[in-house]
């Protein structure tokens, strides 16, 4: 076995004991820290819905036109007259209509046992499990989970506490990261980086298509890690329509939606004045005038 191909080897083993490491750290950090815990069924808590106005910046307002709005509730469900040490977890299935929402989980030990202390917020689908962490300090005697859904119908049908976060390997994001590693370390350790390169070489052009298809594969597993799982659960991506139905007001997070009607307005002064023609129209934004 010749000298390069020994550091190629040794390079790769060092780079899949870095890869794994880090995916256990970043990616399953959780699942390593609960992998030992013991359920424990919560049987049917206290639900409570109430109707609640939209705020200014809720995302479920900001596509007046294209989504009828019906009316939003807050969803809360109590536990209370617990008597549990060290909970780290807390698992809940939601059923019924509607689409993504963020469940909030606050707990009572304790260390807080006059109101109740926010612990944990994620984002959940109905039909799926969703997982909070509660980290409660000595002896847990509360929980209460609190949601907004246009569905009053949504309603907890599981809980447990100290349910173990599965593992989650995702063999593209592992390819993703550890390919172009093991690409740059043949280069180097190979020294290819020293060969000029010959394009009436057909090894040259394979190595440089190789190359090409290499990247492509980067971008395009980039791409898909960022598709959600369910694009069913992210109704609101369509552009929006102008002139604005509600006025601007509720659309403050959105900077460029706030910008673009000051110009519509003439509030913004601009460096140039802008065509006779385009201020003639009825309306200049219309593409198709």
């Amino acid at each position: 076995m010749t000298k390069p191909l020994k550091r190629f080897f040794c390079a790769c083993a060092v780079l899949l004991a870095c890869c794994l490491m880090l995916e256990g750290l970043a990616f399953q950090y959780d699942a390593l820290h609960t992998r030992g815990l013991s359920p424990v069924a919560l049987p049917e808590g206290a639900a409570d819905a109430e109707e609640v106005q939209r705020e200014e910046n809720d995302i479920t307002a900001v596509m007046p036109s294209t989504r009828e709005q019906g009316p939003l509730y807050r969803v809360t469900v109590t536990w209370e007259g617990l008597e549990f040490r060290d909970i780290r977890t807390l698992a809940l299935r939601l059923e019924g209509g509607g689409t993504l929402t963020r469940v909030q989980a606050y707990l009572r030990d304790e260390a807080y046992s006059i109101g109740w202390a926010r612990a944990d917020s994620t984002l959940a689908l109905p039909g799926r499990d969703t997982i909070l962490r509660l980290e409660s300090h000595g002896s847990l005697t509360g929980v209460r989970i609190s949601f907004e859904t246009e569905d009053p119908e949504v309603r907890v049908t599981e809980a447990s506490l100290n349910m173990p976060v599965p593992y989650r390997f995702s063999l593209l994001r592992f390819c993703a990261l550890f390919l172009p590693l093991l690409a740059i370390a043949a280069v180097l350790c190979f020294g290819w980086w020293r060969i000029p390169f010959r394009p009436q070489s057909i090894r040259h052009r394979a190595a440089y298509l190789l190359c090409a298809l290499m990247c492509m594969g980067l971008v395009l597993a980039v791409r898909l890690l960022s598709v959600p799982e369910d694009p069913s659960a992210f109704p609101y991506t369509r552009g929006l329509e102008y002139p604005f139905e509600n006025g601007v007001y509720q659309y403050r997070s959105l900077t460029h939606a706030v910008m673009f009607d000051m110009l519509a307005k003439g509030r913004v002064s601009v460096d140039e004045e802008p065509d006779a023609a385009l201020l003639s129209l009825d309306d200049p934004y219309d593409p198709t005038a």
